[in-house]
């Protein structure tokens, strides 16, 4: 190995002998050219030597030559034929002549070619090495424009992981604070003894404080797209239950502004699906509480289509319309387009921006078409699974809990923030829950130590010990309890990965009180006393009134049960429930048994309720 000048680092002796392109740069006055050339120069001058050196001088060299060497050789020919007639001698002789000459066209035309051949290869290699010589600049530009790029991409990521970590700070301290602000003024609208007037204050308070919580979520929802720290989770749910909840939501919105909504559903929308919920929903959010908030008058229409695994949703408005130029320029961050109708329209320009981030990452996409004046229609596409089975995910309920079945659960809260923890303790002790409190995780080990916990609800960013530590260890020393963690930064979400298998949920603040309750009846199992409206008052007085189920009527629902009578078995029962009450429970139980056919467990249920009355 030895260091070559042509590439500038070192090479084998082999690859030395086979290279045609280097021109022996290591060893410029070794070569036969050149030691001839320093040989002649001795003897004639660079001028002479150059004419010396044309094609033509060429030519007429090895011409020459060639002929000397041919005259030579039938000279020997002539010399080697002994002729003792002098008559056939010089007929010999001038054969010989005429031979020679003939050879010298011969020689002259290929000496021609030889010339012709050498010079062009000479002129190709000279070619060929001036392109390497250009092709190696510009690799060697390449090369440092490559490296000054690979510079100024580390310094972007660089910036945007400083400007990620910025916004994840800001957003724990904003979040903090409105944790507790929202947390009490959804504590506030539930209590009856308020005037209306101040109900109605503390329900703006809570919509701009929302809106605010909104704000953050967007501003970190881009941050994570444009980190590409995003991640999809596979939820199983029921897809006409989301829409409809959807719908219903968007036409009270709709009939306050004085436009209709119109929802129109394929027949063939499978009932449950699996796709990444949350998101989901946040994008057909987006969508359709944009078509309202840009129409001013005429309809929003909300068409759902379902094919080859593939749905299909269209938000189509009647509102002004999108020019072709800026169709594109809605979807960039921060861009909105204004209009004499749109001046007094609020946001923050985020939503379809994050809407085809997030389509796209699931695979889906979103396209626009829509003239000036005569409204747009956004199509949202995406391929949604179809399930065969109920997944069974808890349901969330909009009535006002005021307790549960069962023995009194304990609940220990572990956070540092005094304002957070006295929060917790508010929303779930009125329920009934036994709230026990802890400012950092030495005092959430003293409480286990010293007190039976049912449930655990663990703030994520402490001082020395940190959340995702301290459920590490709780399991490592045989804690088996539900942990839910709770955080009011984001991000935390993201690196849940290093406690996989330790905790069961994860919440982010501020917390939706409704969610927090649904989130803790999954993980106690338990079930909820909501508080009763007149109808349901009415219904408890009329159920009042009824007997309860004797031996007779478990004896006729069995008797379906048991050959297998479905539509039987659903008669019988809504006969039964029209002049018996049934045990507390039961009826939801037993219909969510004949959902799913399960007639084995019904005829089990059935002679357990039968054998206690």
């Amino acid at each position: 190995m030895t260091f070559c000048p042509a590439y500038g680092k070192a090479i084998c002796s082999l690859c030395c002998s086979l290279d045609v392109r280097c021109a022996d740069q290591c060893r410029p006055h070794a070569t036969i050219s050149q030691q001839a050339h320093d040989f002649f120069t001795r003897f004639v001058s660079e001028k002479v030597l150059k004419m010396l050196t044309t094609p033509l001088t060429q030519f007429i060299a090895l011409t020459l030559v060639l002929s000397l060497i041919s005259a030579t050789i039938l000279f020997l020919v002539y010399l080697q034929v002994p002729l003792e007639d002098e008559q056939v001698k010089q007929v010999f002789a001038n054969t010989l002549i005429k031979t020679f000459f003939l050879l010298i066209i011969i020689i002259g035309i290929i000496s021609w070619l030889f010339i012709l051949a050498r010079d062009g290869n000479q002129n190709a290699l000279k070619e060929l090495r001036s392109q390497t010589k250009a092709l190696a600049k510009e690799v060697d530009a390449h090369e440092t424009t490559s490296s000054a790029l690979q510079n100024a991409k580390e310094i972007a990521e660089s910036a945007n992981q400083a400007k990620s970590r910025y916004l994840a700070a800001l957003s724990h301290e904003l979040r903090t604070p409105l944790n507790v602000l929202l947390g009490y003024a959804q504590l506030l609208l539930r209590d009856q003894a308020l005037p209306p007037k101040q109900q109605e204050t503390i329900a703006i308070i809570r919509r701009n404080g929302q809106h605010l919580a909104d704000l953050i979520e967007s501003l970190l929802e881009i941050s994570k797209i444009e980190a590409g720290r995003v991640t999809l989770q596979r939820d199983e749910f029921n897809l006409k239950a989301i829409l409809q909840q959807l719908v219903d939501m968007f036409q009270m919105q709709a009939s306050k502004k004085g436009i209709k909504f119109n929802y129109i559903s394929s027949p063939n929308l499978p009932d449950y699906v699996a796709t990444d919920k949350q998101r989901f929903r946040q994008i057909l959010i987006n969508l359709i509480s944009n078509a309202i908030k840009f129409t001013e008058q005429g309809s929003v229409t909300f068409k759902v289509t379902y094919r080859s695994e593939v749905a299909s949703f269209s938000v189509i408005d009647t509102g002004a319309g999108i020019a072709l130029d800026d169709q594109e320029i809605i979807f960039k961050p921060f861009e909105q387009i204004r209009h004499s109708q749109s001046q007094s329209t609020g946001g923050t320009g985020l939503g379809l921006t994050i809407s085809r981030s997030l389509a796209e990452l699931m695979g889906g996409e979103i396209t626009l078409n829509s003239q000036l004046g005569k409204g747009s229609t956004f199509n949202f596409r995406l391929m949604l699974f179809k399930l065969h089975k109920d997944p069974k995910e808890p349901e969330l309920t909009k009535s006002e809990a005021i307790g549960y079945d069962g023995p009194i659960q304990s609940i220990l809260v572990v956070d540092d923030n005094l304002n957070q923890r006295e929060l917790m303790a508010d929303l779930l002790s009125p329920i009934g829950f036994n709230i026990l409190l802890a400012e950092d995780a030495e005092q959430g080990y003293q409480q286990l130590q010293q007190q039976k916990v049912d449930l655990i609800l663990m703030d994520v960013q402490m001082p020395n010990i940190n959340g995702w530590q301290m459920v590490k260890t709780l399991r490592e020393q045989h804690f088996h309890m539900p942990i839910l963690m709770l955080s009011a930064n984001a991000r935390d979400a993201e690196y849940n990965q290093q406690a996989e298998g330790y905790h069961d949920g994860y919440i982010a603040k501020p917390l939706n009180l409704d969610a927090l309750l649904g989130k803790i009846a999954q993980l106690l199992d338990l079930q909820w006393q909501y508080k009763r409206t007149d109808n349901q008052l009415e219904d408890k007085q009329t159920q009042d009134h009824k007997p309860n189920l004797g031996t007779e009527q478990y004896e006729a629902l069995i008797a379906m049960a048991e050959i297998g009578y479905l539509s039987g078995f659903k008669h019988k029962f809504d006969e039964i429930k029209d002049e018996y009450c049934y045990p507390a429970g039961s009826e939801s139980q037993i219909i969510e048994y004949v959902e799913v056919c399960n007639f084995p467990k019904i005829i089990e249920y059935l002679n357990e309720l039968n054998d206690g009355s």
